[in-house]
């Protein structure tokens, strides 16, 4: 076999494993990722799966988006601004202790006021609903949570992992 034709079946072969792999360890409804996104009760996103029960306005619901289109691109810039100043750092041809101390502690800084930002993100997103609505969310939040601290959500423990996605059911009311 030619080294061209060697090198053009390496070159197709390459990205098809590649994905295959990805595919492969993304899993299916049980696999090491179903924990993740939108649709998970346990994890990030948790809250989007309790809004959708909430019988939001179209008003409600364009709000939210709007808060979180406006909060999404404040973040990538802020994350594009950091690799770039990461990759200038890497790339120099000598290593400067200083810039990248320098960088470290803005990262932390950075970090503080994105977990800030996102509390007043979460109060911003409450102050959207009405009473009922909130009282609502806060029901289904509590129970939200006592079903993911049964599961594997908390560490060392086993059991029962608790609905996922719009499935939860509505917790009974005192």
């Amino acid at each position: 076999m030619s080294k061209a034709k060697k090198l053009f079946l390496t070159a197709v072969m390459l990205p098809l494993t590649l994905a295959a792999s990805g595919a492969y360890a993304a899993g299916g409804p049980n696999g090491p990722m179903q924990n993740r996104g939108p649709d998970d009760n346990c994890g990030p996103g948790a809250e989007q799966s309790i809004l959708r029960q909430l019988n939001l306005t179209d008003h409600q619901k364009k709000e939210l988006r709007e808060q979180h289109r406006k909060q999404e691109k404040a973040m990538r810039a802020e994350m594009k601004s950091i690799h770039e100043q990461e990759q200038a750092i890497v790339l120099a041809k000598d290593f400067d202790q200083a810039k990248a101390t320098k960088l470290a502690q803005e990262m932390v800084n950075l970090q503080v006021q994105r977990h800030v930002g996102m509390l007043k993100q979460r109060h911003d997103m409450l102050s959207v609903l009405t009473k009922e609505q909130k009282a609502q969310f806060e029901l289904l939040k509590k129970y939200q949570m006592s079903q993911c601290m049964k599961g594997h959500h908390r560490p060392g423990m086993k059991g029962d992992h608790g609905p996922r996605g719009d499935k939860m059911p509505m917790p009974e009311q005192p």
